[in-house]
């Protein structure tokens, strides 16, 4: 089973940002700029297959995985 999933930009930031905080637990935080001059709305769309827990297709740029077990575990446990 296939879930085609639409992100906001919002939805991506607050997925890095939780990423960054999951992989940084043990290191301090720097302050991450949360808004940036001359930022582009995009739609990305995301294929997860959420039976073989994969993503299938994504047009995002490649993502490390445990940016990719956040997003699966985020979409397919709701």
């Amino acid at each position: 089973m296939e879930k085609i999933i639409r992100l906001t930009e919002s939805d991506l930031t607050r997925i890095v940002k939780r990423v960054i905080t999951e992989q940084s637990s043990a290191a301090p935080m720097t302050k991450v700029q949360t808004t940036t001059p001359n930022i582009k709305n995009i739609n990305p769309e995301i294929k997860i297959d959420c039976t073989e827990r994969v993503i299938s297709s994504s047009q995002l740029p490649k993502l490390d995985a445990t940016a990719n077990q956040t997003i699966i575990n985020y979409y397919c446990n709701k």
